[in-house]
């Protein structure tokens, strides 16, 4: 565990995803969860040695499978963007088991630490940017659309600190998960005009710089650019596959299976595919993300 700054405290070891804490005096502020309920169950025990205070809220920086499905272990309020929590409420009684099999095949030896557990339902939502002031802190919780519509950001201007879960990540492939790519490189461009941000929180990889924005956005204009040549060239989105070769050396596969990589390159090419072929409103993507959630529900 890494204190980045007074009483903000980072860890980057857990497998695929980093969590972060921020102490006060009331209780600990947490952003994100680990995947695993192994890794969940040592997060909270250490949260406990380092406070005597429990978790008084977890902040997700988005409704991805691999940060929501061990938040119980925290037994703490949970905090979204809005349409991140209207996916959480698409979710009937349990987790969809698709979002279980795709982290099975990222990590196949730790298949039996997850479950379809109940669904936790988020206390609190927000739209934009809000503020909180606790003991001294200052955060902010800007929606920042990036891997999914509802991709949040933690912001702590006194300590010239963002968290920015997968809208950053370094040494691995960033992951398109949502017909947003545009709207993604906007919000690299933002954080890349903000100075005050000099330590950034990536969702998965060490704790880095400013320097680390530019190889994903430069990512993410590739694919883009990949992909609307193969568009104009009237080439159907079946075929984008064959690209994975030209994608997947661009970034460590690490311990990752290289066939899961390939797999999500060709999720990232498709939607960027359906986001250059049918461009709609940030608010009609949110409905179609929901749509596609509840059928996913109804389908199993």
């Amino acid at each position: 565990m890494q204190e980045v700054a007074k009483n903000i405290f980072v860890e980057t070891e857990y497998d695929d995803v980093n969590v972060c804490a921020i102490l006060t005096p009331a209780g600990i502020i947490c952003i994100d969860v680990p995947t695993y309920a192994r890794d969940a169950r040592d997060w909270a025990a250490r949260l406990h040695r380092l406070s005597p205070y429990s978790v008084q809220q977890i902040i997700l920086t988005s409704s991805h499978g691999d940060r929501v499905l061990n938040t119980r272990w925290l037994n703490a309020p949970i905090v979204l963007q809005q349409s991140a929590a209207d996916r959480l409420y698409t979710f009937d009684k349990k987790y969809p088991q698709s979002i279980v099999d795709s982290l099975i095949q990222r990590r196949p030896h730790r298949a039996r630490e997850l479950n379809t557990a109940p669904v936790e339902r988020p206390a609190m939502s927000f739209s934009g940017e809000i503020m909180m002031y606790k003991s001294g802190h200052r955060i902010i919780l800007k929606h920042a659309p990036g891997p999914m519509d509802g991709s949040s950001w933690v912001l702590l201007p006194n300590a010239g600190l963002a968290i920015v879960g997968d809208s950053v990540v370094v040494d691995t492939h960033p992951i398109v998960g949502a017909p947003a790519s545009a709207c993604w490189l906007e919000s690299l461009e933002w954080l890349q005009s903000n100075e005050e941000y000099h330590t950034i929180i990536p969702g998965r990889g060490p704790v880095t710089t400013r320097a680390a924005i530019e190889p994903v956005a430069a990512y993410l204009r590739a694919l883009r650019d990949r992909v609307s040549a193969h568009y104009e060239a009237g080439n159907p989105r079946e075929s984008l596959a064959q690209y994975v070769v030209e994608f997947l050396p661009q970034f460590p596969t690490g311990d990752l299976p290289p066939e899961w990589v390939a797999k999500q390159i060709v999720l990232s090419l498709g939607n960027i595919y359906d986001e250059i072929a049918e461009p709609i409103s940030l608010a009609d993507r949110r409905l179609n993300e929901a749509m596609m959630f509840r059928d996913e529900l109804l389908d199993e």
